[in-house]
């Protein structure tokens, strides 16, 4: 038995708020989605409300059992068997994500930072530090998360204020003129569906110290992550225009080098900003993605999945295919990704969340006895520490 880590409401906040920021960061898809027009921070605004009633059914269970793991969470639901198939599901997401972000993060490293270095060592340059951090688990994830997303949201203010001589109130106007209430929330749904970090908070509640209110670390996730988002879109809608802006590859980049001629090396400070930031996404997914297959498989730990699937995605990330622009422009679209995305949130979310109301009264019982068991092999764990220390003194 190993003991569970434990990190704070603030740790976790920032890893799901951070995670959710990069792939704005890098292409920043709402500049695409209808109306593509001036009007993107309103389809902003508006998408929270559509991220809280995609996110409602998994957030509501995960606090209904507030100190069980999600693998738990699904054995009580839907029984032993069934759930290996909602936990596979889960893993195939997390790895799909995890892919994704690697090969976005290989292609947009070898545009904007290292054009002459192969990309095979860059994709070992994104690795190394992912597969070090998911192998020493979601503490240690957790406080690397800690460190530097605060950095990163503190250099977009930086950023925010550099700008705030280039930038034009006039590039949003006029303001819903030229916006159905059709395409806002059309656009609004198809944001509100990118924002999978909610299974971030879900996966990472179970490591939470206990009497945290993990609706209070929803919440300020989402406050954290609209902050860091408005501080890249309204930079660029006022300084670079959602009409160039939107057929970048790179809008926020874009916008640092617009302001660049002002300060020395900001745009690669921004880049390394980046690159920090999509190292802690990579681990997460990674994290999340080995557990479940170890509590699917049950007969290895989460350390061993690590470096499997390190290299699956680095593989994959080389498929000749997958290399093409139009398979950039592709994942930058809204195709696939929000889809895949609302399928799993929202579309598991609501199957669990109905079989748990149909079977409330047993289930709530079950989990008192489960509850019960963590505690006393917490307590046992505690025990065992204690008793190790006392016997090296």
């Amino acid at each position: 038995m190993n003991k569970r880590a434990h990190i704070t409401s603030l740790q976790l906040v920032l890893a799901a708020a951070g995670s959710a920021l990069m792939f704005p960061y890098t292409f920043m898809p709402i500049l695409r989605v209808p109306p593509a027009n001036q009007d993107a921070w309103v389809v902003f605004l508006l998408s929270i409300v559509y991220v809280f009633v995609i996110n409602a059914p998994f957030i509501y269970l995960a606090n209904k059992f507030r100190g069980l793991d999600i693998c738990a969470m699904n054995e009580l639901i839907l029984g032993k068997v069934a759930s290996k198939f909602t936990l596979m599901i889960i893993a195939l997401f997390a790895i799909f994500c995890f892919i994704e972000c690697m090969i976005l993060t290989v292609m947009f490293v070898k545009m904007q930072l290292l054009a002459e270095t192969p990309e095979w060592a860059i994709g070992l340059l994104i690795l190394v530090p992912t597969v070090y951090a998911a192998k020493k688990g979601a503490g240690t994830i957790a406080r690397l998360a800690f460190f530097i997303i605060p950095t990163i949201i503190l250099l977009l203010i930086i950023f925010f204020i550099i700008g705030l001589k280039e930038m034009d109130i006039a590039q949003i106007q006029p303001i819903l003129t030229d916006s159905t209430p059709w395409e806002l929330n059309k656009g609004a749904f198809l944001t509100a569906s990118r924002f999978s970090e909610v299974l971030i908070v879900v996966v990472f509640s179970y490591f939470l110290i206990k009497k945290t209110s993990l609706y209070g670390v929803y919440l300020k996730t989402i406050g954290v992550f609209s902050l860091g988002y408005l501080l890249m879109l309204v930079p660029v809608l006022l300084t670079v225009g959602s009409e160039v802006a939107k057929i970048a590859n790179n809008p926020y980049t874009l916008f640092t080098r617009l302001i660049a001629g002002q300060f020395f090396r900001v745009q690669s400070i921004n880049i390394l900003g980046w690159f920090t930031g999509v190292i802690i996404k990579l681990t997460l997914y990674n994290f999340i993605a080995s557990y479940m297959f170890s509590r699917v498989i049950k007969k290895k730990p989460q350390k061993f999945f690590v470096l499997p699937l390190a290299f699956i995605a680095f593989a994959v990330s080389f498929v000749p295919l997958l290399r093409k622009m139009s398979f950039l422009n592709l994942i930058k679209s809204d195709l696939i990704f929000p889809w895949i995305v609302f399928g799993v949130i929202f579309g598991m979310g609501m199957i669990l969340l109905i079989f748990y109301l149909v079977r409330k009264k047993k289930i709530d019982k079950k989990i008192k006895e489960e509850l019960q068991y963590e505690d006393d092999r917490e307590n046992v764990l505690n025990e065992k520490q204690e008793q190790a220390l006392k016997d090296k003194g």
